[in-house]
């Protein structure tokens, strides 16, 4: 039996800082105002967390569905990894 060449499975990042079963870590809603204005974030096993700490969490590879982004404004926020579903797009 041949190898799957590694071109089979797309864009892929190889983590060097995970143990073999560690458990993934996800952001699983955004925590918003009335007016729309975004918060903070739920975090897996973590809890609510405001944008700074989620910011910082997901810097140190410790959120694994985020990537940090800042706007034309130079507000810093997360969006989700970019991937082929919108299933799991934060809104």
């Amino acid at each position: 039996m041949l190898p799957v060449p590694d071109k089979h499975f797309g864009n892929y990042e190889i983590r060097e800082d995970r143990e073999w079963g560690e458990k993934l870590t996800y952001v699983t809603d955004i925590l918003k105002d009335k007016k729309g204005k975004t918060l903070g974030y739920a975090v897996e096993g973590i809890g609510e967390v405001s944008i700074v700490e989620a910011v910082k969490l997901a810097n140190e590879g410790k959120i694994d569905n985020v990537t940090v982004v800042k706007n034309k404004n130079g507000n810093v926020f997360l969006r989700t990894k970019k991937n082929t579903t919108r299933d799991d797009n934060l809104a």
